[in-house]
């Protein structure tokens, strides 16, 4: 049953029923292993995080701006960038709290949201850097050609093209991912609305 259809009512909670709730929804940092991962996205997260950042500044900055023949490439690094940046700093904060939680705790927004902007962020990642290894092809093989191809404008169609592919591609899983369970019923099913069952 939805989650939603069965509010919790904090007046019939005793101070039992409230600790145990505390443990299993917020001291799960205890255990050695989410500890370990805790530690491990924190420094993902830094890393990808300043990186990306540091990539972003580089590829928009004015001396990178006057070398008109790797135009075409950094725009597409630029593309790549902002994909990783949306990875880092929507999915990996939530995914990290996902584990540390037991329960979802973000709502039904973030529930759909963040599976959706983690999907076409990988897809768009992943087509992003197909264009990157066409471009890069031809302009080994036929560089005056790959010249007139990959213009300036072409490679911004391209990277709108990508997007769009790519938020069809996941919009299934944001109408199909939904917060099922209810609070009551992960801490003490004989309490919960299954209790008849």
């Amino acid at each position: 049953l939805p989650f939603s259809s069965f509010p919790l009512s904090l007046s019939n909670i005793s101070f039992n029923d409230l600790a145990d709730l505390e443990n299993m929804l917020l001291w799960t940092l205890h255990e050695p292993s989410t500890i370990a991962l805790t530690i491990m996205y924190c420094l993902s997260f830094i890393l990808g995080f300043i990186g990306n950042l540091m990539a972003l500044r580089v590829l928009t900055s004015r001396r990178s701006r006057r070398l008109a023949g790797v135009s075409a490439t950094r725009s597409l690094l630029v593309n790549l960038a902002a994909c990783d940046l949306a990875v880092v700093c929507v999915c990996m904060p939530i995914t990290l709290g996902n584990q540390i939680y037991t329960a979802w705790v973000y709502g039904d927004l973030l529930c759909r949201a963040v599976p959706f902007t983690q999907a076409v962020s990988v897809s768009a990642s992943v087509l992003t850097l197909t264009v990157i290894s066409v471009n890069r092809y031809y302009s080994v093989r036929s560089p005056l050609r790959a010249r007139s191809m990959f213009t300036r404008r072409r490679i911004l169609v391209t990277i709108g093209v990508v997007w769009t592919v790519s938020s069809m591609m996941c919009a299934p899983i944001a109408s199909l991912s939904k917060r099922w369970g209810t609070l009551w019923t992960d801490l003490s099913p004989s309490q919960g609305p299954n209790k008849d069952k």
